[in-house]
């Protein structure tokens, strides 16, 4: 029986089997939204410490995009002694636990781009009537490797 997982790390072929046996799918998380998009909710990313999200937004057309914050409970992988998993299947899913709306970081026509530099993981909430025509990238940067002007970090 096998479980597929997306770490959100570039993988480059299909399957690609982890040390625990499970399959990932690969992910591009270049891309949050683009003129195929049919969720008014964009795919999940995870910033990870040392390093920072740049987003740009592209064709908002007015609208303003919500960054939100997500919680998670914690996977409950049965691990063994030395750290390796015991792949016992099925691994349960994390589930969602909350959503924070990031107070005041918005994207829109005036602020078109965005550096997130705290960890965690996030998702884009777009309103219905941007969803397939608005385009928003994302491009995963080491802290500190790309100056950024003052406003548009969140996290230093």
């Amino acid at each position: 029986m096998g479980c597929e997982i997306s770490t959100g790390v570039y993988v480059e072929e299909m399957p690609a089997v982890n040390d625990c046996g499970l399959k990932e799918r690969p992910v591009d998380p270049s891309i949050l939204f683009n003129a195929q998009s049919t969720s008014e909710f964009s795919p999940t990313f995870n910033v990870a410490d040392g390093e920072c999200a740049l987003l740009s937004a592209y064709s908002t057309c007015g609208g303003v995009i919500q960054i939100e914050k997500l919680l998670f409970s914690k996977p409950m992988l049965p691990l063994i002694e030395g750290g390796s998993c015991a792949c016992d299947f099925p691994v349960p899913a994390p589930e969602q636990q909350a959503v924070m709306p990031v107070c005041n970081w918005t994207m829109g026509d005036c602020a078109q781009i965005k550096h997130i530099c705290v960890p965690g993981i996030y998702r884009l909430h777009a309103p219905i009537g941007l969803i397939g025509c608005l385009m928003v990238t994302m491009e995963r940067v080491m802290k500190g490797a790309t100056p950024i002007p003052a406003g548009l970090v969140f996290g230093t």
